[in-house]
C-alpha cells in the first residue's frame, strides 16, 4: 500500500516584534529590499529653506509672497518643505513624543489590543506582515481617526479608552489635544498650497532610513477630505495645454485602492487612475 506523501506543516506567519528581532544576528529575508530600491548613500542633500509660518499669518504682503513662493518651488521640485514658527506648544509636542515612546515600549501583546484588521485604516500594525510577504518596512505604526466636527469632539480620547482601557485615558487626552493643534496648523498650511495642482506639485514618498543605533520616530497627521468630497483640481489649472491628469475621485475610493488592491508607492495615483477607469467601465 502506497502511503500519500507527508505535507510540510504550514508556515507560521511572521510576527514583527522589534524588541526581539533587533537583537538577532541576521535580518529576516522579508525585510531585505532589492538593490535598486535601497537608499542611495551618496544622494545630494535637499535644499529646504524654512517657511516662516508666523510671518505668513501676520498678513504682511512681503512675508506672504515670500512664503508662497518658497512653498511653490519646494512642491514643484520635490514635494517637501519645513515649517517653523508654527505656534504649536513645544510642551504639547514633547508630551506627544513621550506618550508615543511609552506605547511602543510596552509588550507586543499589549499593543495588539489595538490590532488593526486587514482592510481597516486604524489601529496598531506591525510592518504590514498581514498584507505583504516581502519588502517589509522595519516599523510599527499606531493610527487613529480624528474629526473636527462637533459630533466627534472627543473621538481620540474615546478611541483609546474603548480600545486600550482606562489606563490610557490620559494618553487619549494628550493626543486629542495634539490632533486639534495639528488640524489648526494643517488648515493654515492648506492656505499656502491653495488647491490640488493637477500634477504640478510633486507627491513625496515618505521613507525613513533606519539604523541599529537610534530609533527613528515620526508623528504624522494626515489632512483628508470629507468622505463625500470630490477631489479635483480647480478649473483655472485646466486648458488645452494642460489637460486633466487624474479623473475625479473621492477619498474613500483612493483609500480602498491603497488598502485592498495596491501597495502605495510613487506610482499610486497613476495606477489608481487605471484601476478607477476599469472599475467604472
Amino acid at each position: 500500500m502506497v502511503m500519500p506523501p507527508t505535507l510540510p506543516p504550514p508556515r507560521q506567519p511572521l510576527v514583527f516584534d522589534a524588541s526581539i528581532l533587533q537583537h538577532q544576528a541576521n535580518i529576516p529575508s522579508q525585510f531585505i529590499w532589492p538593490d535598486h530600491e535601497k537608499p542611495c548613500l551618496e544622494s545630494p542633500k535637499l535644499a529646504i529653506p524654512p517657511i516662516d509660518f508666523g510671518s505668513f499669518l501676520t498678513g504682511d504682503p512681503l512675508a506672504v509672497s515670500k512664503a508662497t513662493q518658497l512653498v511653490n518651488e519646494a512642491c514643484k521640485k520635490h514635494g517637501f518643505f519645513l515649517v517653523v514658527n508654527h505656534g504649536v506648544d513645544s510642551k504639547l509636542i514633547a508630551k506627544a513624543h513621550e506618550y508615543m515612546n511609552m506605547f511602543f515600549g510596552i509588550q507586543l501583546s499589549e499593543k495588539q489590543r489595538a490590532q488593526r484588521k486587514i482592510g481597516e485604516q486604524y489601529g496598531y500594525a506591525s510592518s504590514f506582515t498581514g498584507r505583504f510577504s516581502s519588502k517589509l518596512p522595519w516599523k510599527e505604526t499606531l493610527s487613529f481617526r480624528y474629526c473636527a466636527d462637533n459630533q466627534s469632539s472627543d473621538i481620540v480620547q474615546e478611541y483609546f479608552l474603548n480600545v486600550m482601557g482606562e489606563n490610557f485615558k490620559q494618553f487619549g487626552k494628550v493626543y486629542q489635544e495634539y490632533c486639534e493643534a495639528m488640524n489648526t496648523l494643517s488648515l493654515g498650511i492648506m492656505e499656502l498650497l491653495g488647491a490640488l495642482s493637477n500634477g504640478i506639485f510633486k507627491s513625496c514618498l515618505h521613507r525613513a532610513v533606519v539604523n541599529n543605533v537610534t530609533v527613528r520616530k515620526s508623528l504624522a497627521f494626515f489632512l483628508c477630505p470629507k468622505l463625500d468630497k470630490v477631489v479635483k483640481p480647480p478649473n483655472t489649472l485646466i486648458d488645452s495645454k494642460n489637460p486633466r491628469v487624474y479623473p475625479d475621485f473621492t477619498w474613500p475610493t483612493l483609500s480602498e485602492f491603497t488598502q485592498k488592491h495596491y501597495r502605495a508607492d510613487m506610482k499610486t495615483l497613476d495606477v489608481s487612475t487605471t484601476w478607477l477607469q476599469q472599475k467604472n467601465n
